[in-house]
């Protein structure tokens, strides 16, 4: 197994923290001196790592964010012969998490990123763009899959299913956020299980 050396690790607690961070108080509410508190690193650290402030949020959504969509989006349902049932169960793990955790709805920090930072920085746009893609595309993709092996209806658009599922994801997540009620995630992650059903043969 390769020795992970000091800087490396170093530069993964710094992007670890910011992430918990961000996804707490939002980029633009994020403090650097938290992020340090909690990484246990020195301002030097940080700074040796990231010339700044956005080249640290750049950071988590590369490394942090990225990586979890694909996580939670790729194998799980990579070659599915039945993709309406992992992505329910996505559904079903996001809903029975959140009530398991009894803590205020944060909302994705993909969505919250958005809100924030694609209006100003078009830099961030850009990265926040590719990682929709890249989850509308494992969505797309497990869909038409769906098709070939008959266990999905063929007169749907795969593309078109795939940007309705991650932006009605993102907007459930937003509007829960918004309410902080159980009931409400429960009823909208049901409403999302029930356009899941309806693309099945």
């Amino acid at each position: 197994m390769a020795r992970v050396r000091a800087p490396e690790q170093t530069r993964r607690n710094i992007i670890n923290s910011a992430f918990e961070e961000i996804r707490l108080y939002g980029y633009q509410g994020c403090s650097l001196d938290r992020i340090l508190k909690n990484a246990k690193v020195t301002k030097g650290a940080l700074y040796h790592h990231f010339e700044n402030k956005a080249a640290l949020g750049i950071a988590v959504l590369d490394e942090v964010i990225e990586t979890f969509i694909y996580k939670q989006w790729g194998p799980s349902l990579e070659n599915q012969d039945d993709p309406i049932k992992c992505m329910i169960d996505r559904i079903n793990e996001m809903v029975n998490q959140r009530f398991a955790e009894d803590l205020p709805v944060l909302g994705l920090p993909l969505g919250n990123f958005v809100q924030e930072m694609a209006p100003l920085d078009k830099t961030f746009l850009l990265r926040i763009r590719k990682l929709f893609d890249l989850w509308q595309g494992l969505i797309s993709t497990a869909v038409r899959h769906g098709q070939e092996v008959g266990t999905v209806k063929k007169d749907i658009d795969p593309d078109q299913s795939a940007l309705f599922l991650v932006t009605a994801y993102e907007g459930v997540t937003s509007i829960v956020r918004a309410s902080q009620t159980r009931e409400m995630l429960k009823n909208t992650g049901d409403a999302l299980i029930a356009y899941l059903e309806s693309l099945r043969v």
